[in-house]
């Protein structure tokens, strides 16, 4: 049907000025200018607003049809009689949203186009064992993630980690080469946290040592960050490791000089239990008058007649 021209639509407004919402839209040919016009002129005051039967439905209605100067008429209808439509608002904003990301991803498969990958952004914080990577399905840290992105599973080697996320619209791709090596084996996967964001655990192949940074070459990309909160979460890990690396000196001097007491100890002790026995047998050879047959003391320094110390006797000396 073709629009209304001239004094055909100036019939239609004097029409539509009386007339409930639900007759105003179903207006066919009526351009937006002349749906906005006949609401401003049917909402003349509360009562007015009122008359024209507004349904919230009216605004998904204007929304769907691209109508946004009508969708404005449409609040300020909603405002005169006081009603609160913004989380109706909202919620028609994101099934709009829905269907044009649908419509984006259809056409790009009706022509053959792959979808370009997109580096999310990170942060990343450390302990004395372990590397914390949280990834944001987004390219900034401030702009929104794509919270319906669905994670696949990730790659880990000795030195790199490889991970990639999806939605009809967007490609996720992840690919670091790591300052130092890790566990693979050890290292946990992609942990889905709230608001399209997931992390990583990865596991030190040298634990209580402290990484300069995340990557191995010296250039940070732009969306790389250092992840503040969870650091001071692991403060007191790393500080343990650092304080354990620093004492490493100390700490083997501290071994050294105890296994040299215990070997003096030992000695000490053996030296003194043959003493002991060289007395004995002194004492029993003076006993027995200077020493009769078969007196005198054993090749050992022990008394005649007893066996030298094993070497089981002397460990347990």
């Amino acid at each position: 049907m073709r629009p209304f021209t001239g004094l055909s639509l100036l019939c239609w407004l004097a029409a539509a000025a009386s007339a409930p919402l639900d007759e105003i839209l179903a207006g066919a040919g009526v351009e937006e200018a002349g749906l906005v016009a006949a609401v401003k002129a049917g909402a003349g005051g509360e009562g007015g607003a009122r008359a024209l039967g507004f349904k919230k439905k009216h605004l998904g209605l204007a929304m769907e049809r691209g109508m946004w100067d009508l969708t404005t008429a449409l609040v300020d209808v909603a405002a005169a009689l006081k009603m609160n439509v913004e989380s109706d608002l909202q919620m028609e904003t994101s099934r709009v949203q829905r269907r044009l990301g649908a419509l984006k991803a259809h056409l790009k498969k009706g022509q053959g186009r792959s979808q370009t990958a997109i580096v999310p952004t990170t942060k990343w914080a450390q302990s004395a064992e372990d590397v914390h990577v949280w990834v944001k399905f987004a390219h900034k840290l401030d702009t929104p993630a794509e919270v319906n992105s669905k994670a696949h599973p990730a790659a880990f080697t000795n030195g790199s980690l490889s991970f990639n996320a999806s939605n009809p619209n967007k490609l996720f791709k992840l690919d670091l080469s790591l300052f130092a090596a890790i566990d693979p084996g050890a290292s946990a996967g992609c942990t889905m946290g709230s608001a399209g964001t997931c992390t990583f655990v990865l596991r030190k192949a040298k634990v209580n040592a402290t990484w300069p940074r995340l990557l191995k070459g010296r250039k940070k990309p732009r969306n790389q960050h250092h992840w503040h909160e969870r650091q001071e979460q692991l403060r007191q890990s790393v500080d343990e490791g650092e304080a354990w690396v620093r004492d490493a000196p100390n700490r083997k001097r501290r071994e050294r000089e105890e296994r040299e007491r215990v070997e003096r100890e030992q000695k000490e002790a053996i030296e003194r239990h043959e003493k002991n026995q060289a007395d004995d047998a002194a004492a029993a050879a003076a006993a027995a008058g200077g020493g009769g047959e078969g007196g005198g003391e054993g090749p050992d320094g022990g008394a005649a007649g007893q066996p030298p110390l094993t070497e089981k006797e002397k460990q347990e000396l």
